[in-house]
């Protein structure tokens, strides 16, 4: 075989990529609480200033995004439900990965595309399922971006106890959940871009 400086070129992206994902690797195989008590994090990872920022801003978004559902649930009824069902599905859509409506998997999904996505998605639903509190946030990586998250358990009308609101509304647009309203039925999730 001939030695180009073309296969030369390939050889040294080739070992490039090999030791970055070797290292990255290393990093994702310790134990991550060693880590963070000798103060060791990955490359790139952000500002405490900067998480603070994401999370100030995935809370607000949530706030937003709950009372835009409320709104719809105190509005919404047997005659009008087939358009509200579309425009609140509107608010998530597929191309915002940032707010997203997530099933549980144990019944007909909210959305034909709620299913469990990303790493952080599938563990909060894990944890939900797991009896854990209703309330699932962490700092995730996704690609080269830091990317805050939290995920709020969908109870299926349980999220509405206390309020005027009648807790089965939810089956008012989808027959296929339980009666049971303290049923998980998915999350709503909100991330945001942690910024430099």
């Amino acid at each position: 075989m001939k030695i180009t400086p073309r296969r030369m070129v390939a050889l040294a992206v080739l070992l490039t990529c090999a030791t970055g994902t070797v290292r990255i690797a290393a990093w994702s195989g310790r134990n991550r609480s060693a880590d963070a008590a000798a103060g060791a994090q990955p490359p790139g990872y952000p500002t405490a200033g900067a998480i603070a920022d994401s999370q100030a801003v995935a809370a607000t978004h949530r706030s937003r995004t709950l009372a835009a559902l409320f709104e719809e649930f105190r509005t919404t009824t047997p005659e009008n439900a087939r358009i509200n069902s579309r425009a609140i599905s509107n608010l998530f859509f597929d191309g915002n990965p940032l707010m997203r409506l997530v099933s549980s998997g144990d019944f007909t999904p909210i959305q034909a595309s709620a299913n469990p996505m990303t790493r952080f998605e599938a563990d909060a639903i894990a944890s939900f399922k797991a009896g854990g509190p209703g309330f699932f946030s962490r700092l995730d990586r996704v690609g080269p971006n830091w990317v805050w998250c939290e995920a709020v358990a969908l109870n299926n009308g349980a999220l509405l106890a206390g309020s005027d609101m009648d807790p089965k509304v939810c089956q008012t647009c989808h027959q296929s959940f339980p009666t049971d309203t303290t049923a998980l039925v998915g999350s709503l999730n909100h991330c945001d871009v942690v910024r430099r």
